[in-house]
């Protein structure tokens, strides 16, 4: 592995119908491109769904647990681990639990993240993202096209790469976006969890962010 530039994770937290959802991204800065420029590659040490119907204070243990393991990772190698979280629907309250628990063990990179329609990512003051749909879309297909996401032979990889089959945005008459699964049964927790992880990035001014 080539040295690292930053760790970050991402964390999809699901409702009664789907689970949650925790990748961690291990980014490396490789000279790959045709015009000589660097790009950021993501390795995936880990990748886990959570059981459905796991309590909201049992979820936040397991996100300490692993947060804290790839902290540890990390140290001495990158800066501290950033964690970007999906807020858009019961999560605010989750990550009003999780929050203190990370700042006993001295982590406080939590930025919140709320999906909207649009092409277009703002970064609100105090750690809070907003990212429209269509540019989330976009940028998965960026990395799975580019092929800067690296993932491991697990179970849960696999699934995800089903789930990238099955990921698209849908736009109703009336200019609706629904972003994710589109057949019935379907889930995008890992898929989102992974897009959220590759969110430290924009920090680097690799991505286009516009309204800010």
């Amino acid at each position: 592995m080539e040295s690292v530039a930053f760790c970050a994770i991402g964390i999809d937290i699901g409702k009664k119908a789907d689970p949650s959802a925790v990748c961690v991204v291990m980014a490396e800065e490789r000279n790959q491109n045709q015009r000589g420029e660097s790009e950021t590659h993501y390795m995936v040490p880990f990748l886990q769904r959570l059981p459905l119907q796991t309590k909201y204070p049992q979820q936040v243990a397991r996100f300490v647990e692993i947060i804290k393991g790839a902290a540890e990772k990390c140290y001495g190698i990158c800066p501290p681990c950033e964690i970007f979280a999906d807020v858009t629907g019961v999560g605010e309250g989750v990550l009003d639990l999780l929050e203190p628990e990370l700042m006993k063990i001295g982590l406080r990179g939590l930025h919140r993240v709320r999906f909207m329609h649009g092409d277009k990512l703002l970064v609100n003051p105090g750690r809070h993202i907003s990212i429209g749909k269509s540019w989330m879309g976009s940028r998965l297909q960026i990395l799975a096209e580019s092929q800067r996401v690296h993932l491991p032979d697990i179970p849960e990889a696999r699934a995800l790469g089903e789930e990238l089959l099955d990921f698209d945005i849908d736009v109703d008459e009336d200019g609706g976006e629904k972003l994710g699964a589109m057949r019935p049964g379907k889930h995008d927790d890992l898929v989102i969890s992974l897009a959220l992880a590759t969110l430290k990035e924009m920090h680097r001014g690799r991505a286009r962010i516009a309204g800010v």
